[in-house]
C-alpha cells in the first residue's frame, strides 16, 4: 500500500510597531512560526488514513518555546472524512475560515473566532454542490451546574452550497451547560468566493444567543493582486463597547518558499478612551521548507 510522510516548517519573524494613544513602541517578534509532521497511508478500496502533528515555535520572550497547534488522526474515502483531535473544525471550516484571511489582523471585533480547538470528533462530507459537517466536543474535565460530568461539551454543525457565483455557508456552534459558564449558541452565515473583476470577496455575519443579549458581528474581506482589506464590526447589544477593526495588507513573494507580508491595522476599542485604541504596523519575513 502506498504511503507518504513529510516534515515541514515555516519560520515567521518580523517587526511590529504599536501605537496606543500617542505612545508607540517597536518590537521584533514571531508570527506563528511552526513545524510539524504529516502523513497518510493508502488502505485500499478507496480508503486513506492520515494524521498530523504540528507545533508552534516561539521566537521571543520567556513563555513556552514549543506548544501544540495541530494533533489529529483520521480516515477518508467515498463516505467523506472522519477526524479526531485538535485542529480547525466545523464552525471554522465552513463559515469563519473563509473570512479569516489576514496574516494577523483578524478576530479583534467578532463574536466568535474559534481557531484550532481540541478534543473534537469531526465528520465532513459532500453530495454534488452541497457540503456538510458536524463536530462533537468531549472534554472529561468539565461538569454541568449540578456537578455531574459532561459527556458532550459543544456541538458544531455546518452546511455550504456552491452556487457558482459564490459559496454560501451556514454554521452553528452550540455550547452545552458547563458549570460557571452561560450556555451560548453562535450562528454564522458566510458568502465567499464572490468575484468582482480582480477582487475576491467574502462576507460573514455572526449572531450569538447568550444570557439576555444577542451580540452580532459583520466581517468583510476583499483581496486582489496580493493586497487585501479586512473589516470587522462588533455590536455587543448593550455591552460596554462596540469595537471595530480595519486591516490593510499586502503579500510579496521574493523567491522560492520565501515571502514578505505587510499589514496596517487600526483597532477602535470604542471605550471613549483613546489610550485603548491600537494602531499596528507589521512587516514579516516568512521562510518555508518541506
Amino acid at each position: 500500500m502506498a504511503a507518504n510522510a513529510d516534515w515541514y516548517g515555516s519560520a515567521r519573524v518580523g517587526l511590529q510597531s504599536l501605537d496606543t494613544g500617542g505612545d508607540s513602541e517597536i518590537t521584533v517578534r514571531g508570527y506563528a512560526a511552526r513545524m510539524g509532521f504529516k502523513g497518510e497511508h493508502d488502505l485500499g478500496n478507496g480508503m486513506m488514513s492520515y494524521g498530523k502533528y504540528e507545533w508552534a515555535v516561539g521566537t521571543e520572550g520567556d513563555s513556552a518555546n514549543v506548544t501544540r497547534r495541530h494533533a489529529y488522526v483520521g480516515l477518508k474515502g467515498d463516505f467523506g472524512s472522519v477526524m479526531v483531535g485538535q485542529t480547525y473544525h466545523t464552525f471554522y471550516n465552513f463559515a469563519y475560515g473563509p473570512t479569516d484571511q489576514p496574516w494577523w489582523g483578524a478576530g479583534y471585533a467578532v463574536v466568535l473566532s474559534p481557531g484550532r480547538t481540541a478534543q473534537a470528533l469531526t465528520y465532513a462530507g459532500s453530495a454534488g454542490a452541497v457540503s456538510f459537517g458536524a463536530s462533537l466536543y468531549m472534554d472529561d474535565s468539565s461538569t454541568d451546574n449540578t456537578g455531574a460530568p459532561n459527556d458532550m461539551d459543544k456541538t458544531e454543525l455546518g452546511v455550504s452550497f456552491d452556487a457558482g457565483v459564490a459559496t454560501f455557508a451556514l454554521a452553528i456552534s452550540d455550547q452545552d451547560e458547563i458549570a460557571g459558564v452561560d450556555p451560548e449558541s453562535v450562528t454564522m452565515i458566510t458568502a465567499h468566493g464572490i468575484q468582482a473583476g480582480p477582487v475576491d470577496l467574502a462576507i460573514g455575519y455572526q449572531t450569538q444567543d447568550v444570557g439576555n443579549s444577542t451580540p452580532t458581528a459583520l466581517i468583510i474581506h476583499a483581496g486582489a493582486m496580493g493586497g487585501y482589506l479586512h473589516f470587522e464590526s462588533l455590536d455587543s447589544d448593550g455591552g460596554a463597547s462596540d469595537p471595530t477593526s480595519l486591516t490593510l495588507g499586502y503579500t510579496q513573494s521574493i523567491g522560492t518558499k520565501t515571502t514578505m507580508w505587510y499589514e496596517y491595522q487600526a483597532y477602535d476599542a470604542d471605550t471613549g478612551n483613546s489610550d485603548d485604541d491600537e494602531d499596528y504596523l507589521r512587516a514579516v519575513l516568512k521562510v518555508d521548507w518541506d
